[in-house]
């Protein structure tokens, strides 16, 4: 920790620095996209999931959240999508692009929050590698 820093006692944390946990997950479903107004046909893919949450300061446990519970707040939600054709599914849009399915994925996450101080900073979805689509907030 560089010199610089404030350690405070209790559930502040390191004062002035925002701390950030990354959780990786996969699933498994179909989809079919339009490219330039040609329909591809239906393919699956293995998509993995990267989702940051963040809080400005550590809990009294000195975490950002317990991982397996966030583990488990994001099995839910894509458990909704394994094995499924997304194409199929409302909320991710008539063209169930990489992009909408991780604006899905971070709708129904966001909405799951109960953690006072926790925030969802970002969602990844990757659908083959070294191709990746984010929603932010």
């Amino acid at each position: 920790m560089p010199q610089s820093a404030e350690k405070s006692e209790g559930s502040s944390g390191v004062k002035g620095y925002m701390f950030q946990i990354e959780l990786r997950e996969k699933f498994w479903a179909v989809h079919s996209v339009r490219v330039e107004g040609k329909w591809e046909s239906p393919h699956e893919h293995c998509w993995e999931v990267r989702v940051f949450f963040s809080r400005e300061n550590l809990n009294d446990d000195m975490m950002v959240a317990d991982f397996h519970e966030k583990k488990m707040q994001i099995r839910g939600v894509l458990d909704n999508l394994e094995g499924k054709d997304l194409n199929k599914i409302q909320e991710t849009g008539a063209i169930p692009t990489a992009e909408r399915i991780a604006k899905y994925i971070f709708d129904k996450l966001d909405a799951t929050l109960t953690d006072n101080g926790v925030k969802l900073e970002r969602v990844g979805i990757c659908e083959s590698p070294d191709c990746w689509a984010w929603n932010v907030a």
